[in-house]
């Protein structure tokens, strides 16, 4: 076999582990998307492809159920994911271009936040959180999740901001520019993407995080959406009723916040995953 042919062999090989991939990725989506539109019966006798008449009513009896904790993870993703962003921001700046005594042992501390596993942590946070007197509100899930995403967020900006030529720190130092306005006109611009990279990561961490929420919310009107379909699905999905239907279009439905946020980010987000490879 020649060099050519080898070659050609080759790329056809890759394409088609690619096409499955998408496939083996993208087939439950589709099969969710189809099963939201189906009764009973549809899901009984045609469980996997589309099939007609379409029951859009699916969708009204899933968002009267899901209304109220989506608005609930809204307001919880957004809080968290901007704070962590800002406050991420500010330490990779401080520890990525200034240097000062312990510098590197708070950062060895703060990089070893992450090597705790999260489980260990839920019934020292359960505790914590019911002497502060925060259990069964928004700041349960706001001020742990800050906690546990934050040390992430400082080491992903600072790798970063560690390759930036600080000679453009040094210029702007020169020129007059203070702590302030090098941060947001020359530091913030340059991490941007990083930024939305871990805007994204943090949104997914909120959105679909069930584990803490599951035991720090014990009021049906705190619960997030990832809790509160929990008893959506159980109540639809029993042997003897089977009703699929309300249960996939709540998925879908739920699903649409973060396909949104993506496509606004999606851009700045591919660009931070690479250069953020690239730098670190």
């Amino acid at each position: 076999m020649s060099f050519k042919t080898k070659k050609r062999v080759l790329e056809v090989s890759k394409h088609l582990i690619i096409l499955l991939l998408l496939f083996v990725t993208f087939y439950p989506l589709v099969v969710m998307v189809f099963k939201s539109f189906k009764n009973v019966e549809q899901n009984m006798y045609e469980p996997f492809n589309l099939s007609f008449p379409l029951h859009l009513e699916n969708y009204g009896v899933a968002w009267l159920y899901v209304k109220d904790s989506i608005f609930n993870s809204l307001i919880n993703t957004a809080v968290s994911t901007v704070i962590i962003v800002i406050l991420a921001a500010m330490g990779a700046y401080v520890f990525g271009v200034f240097e000062f005594p312990g510098k590197n042992f708070l950062y060895i501390s703060v990089l070893a936040l992450m090597m705790v596993p999260g489980i260990l942590t839920l019934v020292p946070l359960f505790l914590l959180s019911s002497n502060m007197g925060i259990l069964n509100s928004k700041l349960a899930i706001i001020l742990p999740g800050i906690r546990a995403q934050l040390p992430f967020g400082i080491f992903l900006v600072t790798a970063f901001v560690k390759g930036l030529s600080h000679e453009m720190f040094e210029a702007a130092e020169i020129d007059g520019a203070g702590m302030g306005n090098v941060f947001l006109r020359i530091v913030v611009p340059l991490v941007r993407p990083m930024l939305a990279t871990l805007a994204i990561l943090s949104i997914l961490f909120f959105w679909n995080d069930i584990i803490w929420p599951n035991i720090a919310l014990m009021k049906e009107e705190e619960y997030t959406i990832a809790v509160a379909l929990k008893p959506f699905s159980d109540a639809n999905t029993s042997k003897t009723l089977r009703n699929y239907g309300p249960v996939m279009a709540g998925y879908v439905i739920v699903s649409i916040p973060l396909l949104v946020a993506f496509f606004f980010a999606s851009k700045q987000f591919i660009q931070g995953m690479t250069s953020g490879a690239i730098k670190m």
